[in-house]
């Protein structure tokens, strides 16, 4: 993963200010962490619980919003990615001097996909606003936290994260969402 992290970095360092690296690597890092000891199914559950969880931290600092049914309707969209809009797109990627098709199937299985995700989000509770937390100081006793090596402590560390997160209400003055 450090290995990674540096490729992506060193022709743009400021990437790592950005949320999408930020979500990315955070959840990779909670994975290769977290997720060793978990076998067959509860492998498959623990990696959408601990994805979600692991980066809501990121979501609250930068958006100032939490989706609380993320790691539940991971389950049910993560399959799905995996079965039909990844090997489109592999497909695509392949003959795509070839043929355009593959290409356009993938893009019609992932228009489908946003549909889907979306009647979810509906369904549920969708994102609730919790504002951003005034410093990046929260993530420190966490971050400690999380290098020691047991993963109950790892996650209840994350889980302190959200749970700081949601509580704070930023200042008066400052302004999430118009």
């Amino acid at each position: 993963v450090a290995l990674a992290i540096l490729i992506v970095l060193i022709p743009n360092p400021y990437l790592i200010k950005h949320p999408g690296f930020q979500f990315s690597f955070g959840a990779v890092i909670a994975l290769v962490t977290l997720c060793r000891n978990f076998k067959g199914i509860n492998a498959f559950i623990a990696v959408s619980f601990i994805a979600s969880i692991a980066t809501w931290p990121i979501q609250i600092w930068h958006f100032g919003t939490l989706c609380p049914w993320a790691p539940i309707t991971n389950l049910i969209l993560t399959p799905l990615a995996s079965l039909l809009v990844v090997p489109l797109g592999l497909l695509g990627l392949l003959f795509s001097p070839i043929s355009q098709l593959p290409l356009d199937c993938a893009a019609v299985v992932a228009e489908y996909f946003v549909c889907l995700a979306e009647t979810l989000a509906e369904l549920t509770t969708g994102t609730v606003v919790v504002g951003r937390w005034p410093s990046p100081l929260f993530l420190i006793l966490p971050v400690i936290l999380m290098t020691i090596g047991y993963p109950y402590i790892q996650l209840l560390s994350i889980v302190g994260l959200v749970y700081t997160g949601s509580i704070t209400v930023p200042p008066d003055h400052y302004v999430d969402f118009i």
